[in-house]
């Protein structure tokens, strides 16, 4: 194991171009078999090719009115600094001339441009896998996109997780996402990733303006008058721990720096807060991996009606919440009574 980690760095982009290579030979022609075509042929050549250009301009104007995904997101012979999806086994690994060679599988998924599916209806063609599919029907359900009844009932089922939010025909739908900094780019999301994994991002944090539907339905004639903000405190260790931890963007000691110790840096807290040591606050937070499930607002303690990762399913969640030693919240229920207390900050020490 220590060889293969110590050549993956320098060899692994290798591997992966190796696997996306192509070769191209060409064959040669004798020079016995070149004939010079005689009038009469050339003739007939020439009405070919005119029916042919012909039938290739009637070809080309048919539009093209299928959605379908867009160019691939990893470009597997550019990876430098990247977090992907992959897997392996021994029969991937080789050693030849004395270095080792690693062959990754690297996966993908299909992507779509929000704004076309947002303008599918019934009859509409969207290529899934490669196939067409003609749509029966188009439902949204939170985050979710659910195209002739979803995956379960044999369609498509689309997350939404960028800003193609803003774009849904539903008014409410897209007015809920409406917070600033707003939703951003698949492409952006992926440098915040990295910036955190670099250590130029400190903290995730969320500043949960949990504006109930009804508060956000107050900009239906005028778009700034939209409170600004989403619920995000409740679901933030989950997330955090699914698109992070599980997901291979970051440790577990990596999840915890920037959720407990670095916050509490930050406002001059740390020891007290923070880290779990002798004379710190026992505020404590029990972690099942095992304990996953489906994120819904119908399960929540906030009183907004909707969280932004509506349909998540989530890897592992939260067991229990210790505040200062007393269990305050147990299998998502609130067991404790209120025991906060006004902190004094002290000196950023991040």
């Amino acid at each position: 194991m220590k060889k293969l980690l110590a050549m993956l760095l320098a060899l692994g982009l290798l591997a992966l171009c190796a696997c996306t290579s192509k070769s191209n030979t060409t064959a040669e022609v004798p020079e016995t078999m070149t004939e010079t075509p005689s009038e009469e042929t050339e003739q007939t050549d020439s009405a070919e090719d005119a029916d042919a250009a012909e039938e290739t301009d009637e070809t080309a104007a048919e539009p093209d009115d299928r959605v379908k995904p867009l160019p691939d997101a990893i470009d597997v012979t550019a990876l430098t600094d990247a977090t992907v999806a992959a897997s392996f086994d021994e029969s991937a690994i080789e050693e030849t001339d004395g270095k080792t060679y690693l062959t990754l599988q690297v996966y993908d998924y299909d992507r779509y441009d929000m704004v076309d599916i947002s303008n599918l209806a019934e009859g509409s063609v969207i290529v899934a896998g490669g196939k067409d599919m003609t749509v029966s029907s188009v439902e949204r359900d939170g985050a979710l996109v659910l195209i002739n009844g979803g995956l379960t009932k044999g369609g498509m089922t689309l997350t939404t997780s960028d800003d193609g939010v803003y774009y849904d025909a539903n008014w409410s739908m897209a007015a809920r996402y409406v917070c600033a900094p707003p939703i951003r780019a698949e492409e952006n999301q992926r440098a915040l990733w990295r910036g955190l994994r670099r250590g130029e991002i400190q903290t995730i944090s969320t500043d949960h303006c949990s504006f109930t539907l009804a508060q956000k339905d107050m900009g239906r004639e005028d778009f700034t008058k939209i409170p600004g903000g989403l619920p995000g405190v409740e679901t933030r260790g989950e997330v955090v721990y699914t698109r992070g931890v599980a997901a291979g963007r970051m440790t577990v000691a990596g999840m915890c720096r920037a959720l407990c110790e670095n916050p509490a840096k930050l406002y001059g807290l740390y020891p007290r807060k923070g880290v779990i040591a002798a004379g710190s606050d026992a505020d404590i937070v029990v972690y099942d991996p095992r304990a996953s499930h489906i994120l819904s607002a119908r399960d929540m303690v906030t009183k907004a009606g909707y969280t932004p990762f509506e349909g998540l399913r989530t890897e592992g969640g939260i067991a229990k919440v210790y505040l200062r030693g007393s269990l305050m919240v147990e299998d998502g229920r609130i067991v404790g009574g209120p025991e906060g207390q006004y902190l004094r900050r002290g000196l950023c020490t991040l």
